[in-house]
């Protein structure tokens, strides 16, 4: 009976260390907002073991082709309709917001699921987890003041 619990309980850490890591073909979970910092890295990492051409969405956006008229953007172009380098484009921001997107569990999820485009997700889970520049700089210096004063607290000692 004890070693069927040993093996239960090696499965489970197994499963939690695959989920928080990741492996060659699932990318990291993020289980919780407060570990983005961490999970921001090994997301990356997964990404760049796997194909490093996901960043072109992920940093620089994608937009849906569109038929030109005259120079002016109108109708949305359908997929089947899509050239060999659209096609492509495509597919890159397809697995992009996929990955992304399974990294999150419902819980997580529900709140992002808004964004359309991988870089819109990336730059949404960016801004809720880090904040704004004016909250991080905000943040940074209230850190400094409570270090600042917890230095003091000790010189008085």
């Amino acid at each position: 009976m004890s070693s069927t619990s040993n093996q239960v309980n090696n499965m489970t850490h197994l499963l939690n260390h695959d989920n928080e890591i990741g492996t060659p073909t699932k990318p990291p979970r993020l289980m919780n907002l407060k570990d983005y910092s961490n999970w921001k890295s090994r997301f990356e990492n997964y990404v760049n073991i796997n194909d490093t051409s996901l960043w072109i969405p992920i940093n620089e956006g994608y937009e849906h082709p569109v038929y030109r008229h005259m120079g002016v953007s109108d109708t949305p172009k359908p997929i089947l309709a899509h050239n060999d380098d659209e096609n492509k484009l495509y597919d890159r921001e397809k697995k992009a917001l996929a990955a992304l997107s399974m990294c999150l569990p419902l819980v997580i999820y529900h709140t992002f699921k808004k964004f359309k485009t991988s870089r819109e997700l990336w730059e949404g889970l960016a801004k809720r987890c880090e904040g704004s520049t004016d909250i991080k700089k905000s943040s940074k210096e209230l850190l400094k003041k409570q270090w600042m004063n917890s230095c003091q607290d000790i010189i008085i000692f």
